[in-house]
């Protein structure tokens, strides 16, 4: 189910052959340190940010933690391996 869609995805995310050397560093770059952005910035606008700000940072957390918590619970009851 899906596989077609998977397929479909891989081929449109995946590097071409002939991709240069800078942009697959800018690539692994984001891929790699693009994790620790959300969270600095949740950081920072809860330290720095006023009552409206700082409740919409705890707003942002708990939705990412719901999300983290669904998207386990889905993938520990349906295991399908990835293209890649």
């Amino acid at each position: 189910m899906g596989e077609g869609v998977n397929r479909l995805l891989f081929t449109a995310l995946s590097a071409p052959p002939d991709t240069s050397g800078g942009a697959l560093v800018f690539a692994w770059g984001l891929a790699t340190l693009a994790v620790y952005f959300g969270p600095l910035l949740l950081t920072l606008l809860w330290v720095l940010g006023e009552a409206g700000d700082r409740r919409a940072a705890v707003t942002a957390t708990l939705s990412a933690l719901l999300a983290l918590a669904v998207a386990a619970t889905l993938s520990a009851l349906y295991f399908h391996p990835r293209p890649f």
